[in-house]
């Protein structure tokens, strides 16, 4: 909890280079509050979901694999994790009513506590489920919302050629899977 809301810079980007021989040399390239997911745009930008702070961070990539801070993109969600489809939009899913979200980790905390033989007691909670994409022309705009439906969007990915995305859920059983008529 602290995490998510304190905005503390105590999260790290690490850059991981690894050598011929196996090992590998790990350093941080930044310190964030609260980075979650991390996507590629290209060879030359990183974005990373801020989650408590409810943004996107853009950064440039340097030769030497260090981060310059490029662009902000604000979400009108708390940002869990980040994908890039073959066209370079960047989709952003996550948790647009946190305390909702909240009260689901409980009760489903509460539900595998207990012990219970069969998952029934824990069904019929959710949280709501936002996907989103951005890019530098068109901004954000609306994949997926929804109140209950498929709930604690977690991640998508999408085909661009297919146009078939997929949604995972933090506590859902199974995928939402979309086909868009774009």
């Amino acid at each position: 909890m602290l995490e998510t809301y304190a905005a503390l810079p105590l999260g790290e980007i690490m850059h991981v280079k690894m050598h011929h021989n196996s090992s590998a040399t790990i350093r941080a390239v930044t310190h964030l509050a609260y980075p979650n997911g991390l996507a590629l745009l290209n060879s030359s930008t990183l974005a990373v979901a801020l989650t408590g702070s409810c943004k996107v961070q853009l950064f440039s990539i340097r030769p030497d694999r260090s981060l310059v801070f490029a662009a902000e993109v604000k979400t009108p969600f708390m940002p869990d994790n980040l994908s890039c489809d073959q066209n370079g939009v960047l989709l952003i899913s996550g948790h647009p009513h946190p305390p909702t979200l909240e009260r689901l980790v409980k009760h489903r905390r509460r539900c595998l506590e207990a012990g219970l033989l069969t998952p029934q007691p824990c069904d019929g909670s959710r949280a709501p489920s936002a996907v989103i994409e951005w890019t530098w022309e068109r901004g954000l705009e609306n994949l997926y919302l929804s109140a209950a439906e498929y709930g604690s969007s977690s991640a998508a990915v999408r085909d661009s050629e297919l146009q078939v995305g997929i949604v995972t859920g933090l506590y859902e059983e199974g995928i939402l899977v979309w086909k868009s008529s774009k």
